[in-house]
């Protein structure tokens, strides 16, 4: 079990680091009624933000159907759907276009988003504990991702958004690690993190602020 779980894991930091946040947002035009008051790197950082969390959302809707026996996916969709929401308030803020608008579950404007949802989830049908896995690799490239779109800008309103969405992955990422331990032990995988970045996260040295994530 923990032999195959490895080799999972390695594939998923093949695939994910190789769909690079600089490759998915180019595929961004923007709405024709953008404010001037963003730079194109923020626009396309709030475009790319509101489906990557829909990604999430919809990989735990999807898993909580399959694996009912465990309440992870399902809470967890709930609090990124929270954050849809938060991010699609900083849409509707600056007049920007909705890449989500009605698109349904597994549907996305981003191509490359599309290809790795399919990816995540072809990964997590085989067991929960791929499912598992695959919820913590999400976290992962979350929590990169969010942090690079808040080095790149100063505006307040974003940054106090995008902080409270990476203080929500911190929080997702012990859980699912907690429940893979549950499921198969103690383990020692491959991370996106750096190893002490890991451990502080799981060590509760990233604080999470009073509300909900």
């Amino acid at each position: 079990m923990k032999n195959k779980l490895v080799m999972i894991t390695s594939i998923l930091i093949i695939i994910i680091l190789g769909l690079s946040s600089i490759s998915i947002v180019s595929g961004y035009k923007g709405g024709k009624n953008q404010t001037n008051s963003l730079s194109v790197e923020e626009i396309e950082g709030i475009l790319f933000i509101r489906e990557e969390e829909k990604m999430a959302r919809d990989v735990y809707l999807t898993f909580s159907l399959i694996y009912d026996e465990v309440s992870i996916f399902e809470n967890i969709a709930a609090s990124e759907q929270r954050h849809m929401d938060a991010i699609k308030n900083l849409i509707d803020k600056y007049n920007l276009f909705d890449p989500v608008g009605d698109n349904p579950i597994g549907i996305f404007e981003n191509n490359d988003i599309q290809e790795l949802y399919n990816i995540l989830i072809s990964h997590g049908e085989i067991s929960l504990i791929n499912a598992l896995s695959v919820g913590r690799f999400i976290e992962e490239y979350d929590i990169e991702d969010i942090r690079h779109h808040i080095g790149i800008t100063n505006k307040v309103d974003l940054i106090r958004v995008y902080e409270n969405l990476l203080e929500g992955s911190y929080n997702h990422l012990r859980s699912f690690v907690s429940v893979l331990e549950q499921q198969c032990g103690t383990y020692n995988l491959e991370t996106i993190l750096s190893p002490d970045d890991f451990n502080e996260i799981l060590n509760g040295e990233k604080i999470n602020r009073k509300g909900r994530n």
